[in-house]
């Protein structure tokens, strides 16, 4: 299938406590409480539409996760701070038991950490944490092995799987297309 479509959509609104507020619907219908990519192309949308080119431009932009201020750079670019990681399981939320106890500048928390899960009749190893909503990180050589996720109730709320971004450094953006939006067509 070629034709139009998503992974879910962003409608950009009216907020009584910011610039705008954004809400995103998963394609299962589900809304999560943020997208970081979701937010970077929603402030580079409402840029286009307000003629800013050329110049910084921030926006605060009110989502379920709080509200987060996506900057519009001068080249295009979008930045922005996500804010710090939440590390502590019961936090994520998750409903995998912590299972590392972690000293971070604003005190210990306990996270969850390479706890093994079974899913579709393999083992896997986790690390949980939210940054604005629940994920799941698991790293893995190949992403085709990783599909089977969706129905494992690993997260009260969302649950996402990432492969081998930060960590290869012989990974492109070009592959990482392949591994992950190309999959979407």
């Amino acid at each position: 299938n070629f034709g139009i479509g998503g992974d879910g959509i962003i409608f950009a609104s009216k907020s009584t406590s910011a610039d705008y507020a954004m809400r995103i619907y998963n394609a299962d219908g589900t809304e999560p409480e943020m997208c970081g990519n979701g937010i970077r192309c929603l402030a580079r949308f409402i840029g286009e539409l307000e003629g800013i080119g050329g110049e910084e431009k921030s926006y605060t932009i009110e989502t379920g996760a709080g509200d987060i201020i996506p900057v519009l750079r001068a080249d295009s670019q979008v930045v922005v701070d996500m804010g710090m990681p939440i590390l502590n399981g019961p936090d994520v939320p998750t409903t995998l038991a912590p299972n590392t106890d972690l000293e971070l500048k604003d005190g210990a928390v306990k996270a969850v950490v390479n706890a093994p899960i079974e899913v579709g009749g393999q083992s896997w190893d986790v690390t949980c944490v939210s940054m604005g909503n629940p994920h799941a990180v698991v790293f893995v050589d190949d992403i085709e092995a990783a599909f089977g996720w969706v129905e494992n109730p690993l997260s009260l709320v969302n649950c996402y799987c990432f492969g081998r971004l930060s960590w290869d450094p012989e990974l492109t953006a070009g592959r990482c297309y392949d591994e992950w939006a190309g999959l979407t067509l």
